[in-house]
Order: C-alpha cells, then sequence, then structure tokens
C-alpha cells in the first residue's frame, strides 16, 4: 500500500510540475525556440542529470533526472519548493541535484536551460539578492566534487517531466 500512495504522489507531482511550466511558458514574453530533442549520455562512469523548474505566483516545482553513458535513468525526483522567482526555482532545482551528486557520485554533469543560472555557477557574476545563498550552497557542495555544469535547451530536460 505505501508504494501506492508512492507513485500516486509522485504522479500528482509529475502533473503539477507540467502545468506550471505551461503556464510559465504562456505567461512569458519570450520567445520560444524549439530546439530538436537530441539528449546526448556522458561519457563512461559519468552521469548526466537534467534539472528544471517551473514557477508562478503561487507555486513552485522542480524535476531532476540523472542517465548513465548508456542512457537508462539511475535517479530521479521532483517536489514542490518555496521560490520568489524563476530563476531561484531553477537554481533550486541544481542545487538539489548537487545533493543528489554529493550523496551518491564523486563526478557527474548538470545541465539546466537556465543560462543565468548556469553563468551565476561558471562565472564570477554577482547574483540577484534573493539567489545569492543557493549559488554560495552549490559552490561550497560543488567544491568537494567534480561537478561540470551546462545550458542546455528546454527540449533535453523534457526528459525531467517523466520522473
Amino acid at each position: 500500500m505505501p508504494n501506492d500512495l508512492v507513485i500516486t504522489s509522485s504522479s500528482q507531482a509529475q502533473l503539477k510540475f507540467s502545468s506550471l511550466l505551461v503556464s510559465s511558458f504562456v505567461d512569458s514574453h519570450s520567445p520560444i525556440i524549439n530546439y530538436p530533442l537530441q539528449w546526448t549520455p556522458p561519457s563512461t562512469l559519468l552521469v548526466k542529470y537534467n534539472c528544471d523548474g517551473a514557477f508562478n505566483r503561487h507555486s513552485a516545482i522542480i524535476g531532476i533526472i540523472g542517465r548513465n553513458s548508456d542512457g537508462f535513468m539511475v535517479d530521479g525526483s521532483s517536489s514542490c519548493v518555496n521560490a520568489a522567482s524563476s530563476l531561484q526555482t531553477k537554481l533550486i532545482a541544481i542545487r538539489e541535484t548537487c545533493f543528489i551528486i554529493n550523496r551518491r557520485f564523486l563526478h557527474a554533469i548538470v545541465e539546466s536551460d537556465c543560462k543565468m543560472a548556469i553563468d551565476l555557477l561558471t562565472y564570477e557574476m554577482i547574483p540577484p539578492s534573493d539567489c545569492a545563498i543557493i549559488v554560495e550552497d552549490i559552490k561550497v557542495i560543488g567544491s568537494d566534487l567534480s561537478i561540470y555544469f551546462s545550458c542546455a535547451p528546454w527540449s533535453y530536460n523534457k526528459a525531467v517531466l517523466c520522473c
């Protein structure tokens, strides 16, 4: 019976994530660029994580999926989070991914479709005040690990909706 509850809860989180993701694109005035879905596997012995977050005025949710060099899912998670902005939601997704990597792996690739989030992590930039602590958390966690942060088109993160 507990497994049924977990599956139901996971399915509800997935539906909510999908709904928020769609509504965030509808509310956005940014043009949507359609890239083909071309996920590329990591090198052998590496795990590649795709993470994403969806935010609107009322709620935020994140999704994370990790795959090995054969393309098999080795990890995944989704959860509702407290966030004040879309950028903050994306950074929370990256931070949660780093927590997962810290528990299981030493080397990994983290992909996000949020260029600003990746730039904040890879360049010496001053983050917005509401994101500064999250960026610092990610950098501290990442300093003990070998994590490569990469920006990928949104279409690469569609798989996150399945976790």
